[in-house]
């Protein structure tokens, strides 16, 4: 991966280059900043940074929460954010997360969580008259004296993996807008994106390994 910076005043935001073409780029985003400017402008987001790496072109196809960590795609053309756009309103883009949760569970235990989300005020809940929200899970391991995850969206609510998975399972480590204890960062991490090429139709896959497996 190639690592690159903004140069904003506002602060320094690097991050990895994990796919890169005419077309799109996929980036790995740090925790702790916005994936889109704030309201407020005070702080810089990664699309200011890509903005600089790659021109003012670049378009942000969807996000990520500001204490999240993982991949991100960006159209470099209007019509490749349009198709790619879609493709994520349809779900026919795969996400696959890694998360920690404290509870000990047995590798290879897995299940699905169906249950409605409804959001406002910047938080989300289970709510039966919610939109229709199913998040996959299966144990990997165990990581970091914590239960590791393996996740797939098969929708793409507000806070979905976290606000399923404190409803079901547990609250994520760290995640203590939703009942976590207090950790050096949320633990939850985007570590692979699966989708078709928007102009070729070939598969493009990216991985980033999520920091706790690599000592970050």
């Amino acid at each position: 991966h190639v690592q690159v910076a903004s140069t904003s005043s506002v602060a320094v935001i690097a991050f990895d280059v994990c796919y890169e073409d005419a077309d799109l780029v996929i980036v790995c985003k740090p925790a702790g900043c916005h994936t889109q400017p704030p309201a407020s402008r005070a702080e810089s987001s990664l699309l200011d940074a890509v903005t600089e790496r790659f021109g003012a072109g670049v378009r942000l196809v969807h996000r990520l929460d500001y204490d999240a960590s993982g991949l991100v795609v960006f159209a470099r053309r209007q019509d490749v954010a349009g198709t790619l756009g879609k493709a994520f309103e349809a779900h026919a883009v795969r996400r696959t997360y890694r998360a920690l949760i404290p509870i000990p569970l047995p590798a290879g235990q897995g299940g699905v969580i169906d249950a409605p989300l409804a959001s406002g005020g910047g938080k989300a809940w289970v709510s039966a008259s919610g939109q229709r929200a199913v998040t996959h899970w299966r144990v990997l391991g165990e990581t970091a004296g914590f239960t590791e995850l393996e996740i797939e969206l098969e929708t793409g609510r507000m806070h979905q993996i976290r606000v399923h998975l404190a409803h079901a399972l547990s609250p994520i480590v760290g995640d203590t807008k939703y009942g976590g204890a207090p950790w050096t960062r949320l633990a939850l991490h985007a570590a692979r994106l699966e989708l078709r090429h928007p102009r070729f139709g070939r598969a493009v896959t990216a991985d980033a390994p999520p920091p706790w497996s690599t000592g970050g």
